[in-house]
This record gives structure tokens, sequence and C-alpha cells, in this order.
């Protein structure tokens, strides 16, 4: 459901259990990218849109993204605050496990200048790229406390809770995993299991990645209070 918070979260639940797999059977890297522009006129989304997803498709055929990365999952997220809308690619991006070593790490800046290569345009103030990297030093006790407060939150919450907004974006698709992802789904994604000790509450980077991915919102998100546009 497009704007729905509840899918959001379950999307959060469902890959720290993907993540949990994955490092269960092999060593990687995990980054996350989000991939943004700002300040976006309403008549102008779907075309950005359209050149957004293109321009990530190309992305990861490009020998630098492609020789580190071993997949992915992607979340597309819409935040309209005023009159201006903020489109987004949220990008969990399992690497080699060589990547932070030597001659495979890409910095920032390389990654802004692929990106806006891959969208055939210039890197200007209204073209952000973030990038967080996820280690086993960074797990707090607030990070847990947020899996246990989200399940709780998930369990009471209605099925047809969702904010506000319309579907003008219902032709694409809003979610999707590649590769060594896609290769490590279960069969029904929906299912959530509510307690906390169903969880490998032990995998930092899972637990990382949750904290990050939980405050992530599927499709149109309308906010009069987020500060999106830096």
């Amino acid at each position: 459901m497009l704007g729905s918070w509840k899918k959001s979260l379950q999307y959060a639940y469902y890959n720290h259990g993907v993540i949990s797999r994955v490092n269960a059977e092999r060593q990687v890297s995990w980054i996350i990218v989000d991939l943004s522009l700002t300040h976006i006129q309403e008549k102008q989304v779907d075309h950005k849109l359209d050149q957004m997803l293109n321009g990530l498709n190309r992305l990861f055929k490009y020998k630098r993204i492609k020789q580190v990365t071993l997949g992915y999952f992607r979340m597309l997220e819409v935040v309209k605050v005023g009159d201006w809308y903020q489109p987004t690619i949220h990008l969990l991006l399992p690497m080699i496990k060589s990547y932070f070593q030597g001659r495979y790490y890409i910095k920032k800046d390389e990654w802004v200048s692929l990106w806006a290569r891959s969208m055939d345009q210039e890197p200007d103030e209204h073209f952000n790229v973030s990038i967080t990297s996820l280690n086993e030093k960074e797990c707090t006790p607030e990070m847990m406390r947020s899996m246990e407060d989200g399940l709780a939150m998930l369990a009471d919450m209605p099925e047809e809770a969702s904010f506000k907004g319309t579907n003008p974006f219902s032709t694409r698709r809003l979610v999707g995993y590649s590769r060594l992802l896609k290769e490590h789904l279960v069969k029904e994604e929906s299912d959530i299991s509510y307690g906390v000790a169903q969880y490998l509450i032990n995998d930092s980077i899972a637990n990382q990645a949750f904290h990050i991915m939980k405050d992530w919102h599927l499709g149109l998100w309308i906010s009069e209070s987020k500060q999106s546009y830096t």
C-alpha cells in the first residue's frame, strides 16, 4: 500500500532476516546508499522517477559498481514537503568482502559522478548521495530497543493503517531485490514474527541496517515537518 508506514516497517524486519541469512553463509561487507533529487516540481516527478530508475539499471552495469556489488534491495520513497517533492532510491548493498580495502573502495565523489553519468546529467545542488557503512562495532542498546518497540507497534497497528496520500506512482515497482539478496528471500516475505527472540539479534550488521531502514517510507510520504531538503 502506497504511503503505508506499516509496510515499510515490515520490510525493515524482513530485511533483517535476509541480512542474517546472508551473513550466516558467507563473509560480505554492507553499505547503505541513498540517491536523491531535491526540490522537484510535481509536474516533473514522473519524468524524474523514470530517469532515476533507468539510471539505476545503468549504474549497476558499470564495471566499477558491478565488480564490487553482490546485489541489492531497493525501496522507492517520494517525500512531499509543501509544494516540493524529493524522490529517493534507498539501497541496501552487500559488497565483496574486500570492498573497504584498497582499490575496490568507492568514495562518495565517485558514487556521485557515476550516478550522474548513469542519468546523463551533471550533478548540482539538488543532486544528493548519502552513504552509510555498516560495521560490527556500531550496534547499540538503542538499536535493540528500536526493534522491540517496532514489533510492539506492528502487533497493535490495524492492517488498514496508512498515511494520507494518493498513488500517482502506482505503475512502478516500489521495491526490488537482485542477485545475492534475491537468493536469500523466503517464500512469504510478509510473514513477520512479533517476538524479538525470533531474530538473530547477535548480528550487529542486521541490527544497524534495521535501525536505518525503519525510517524509510515506501512510496509517497506527505510531511510538513520532515527535514528532507539539505
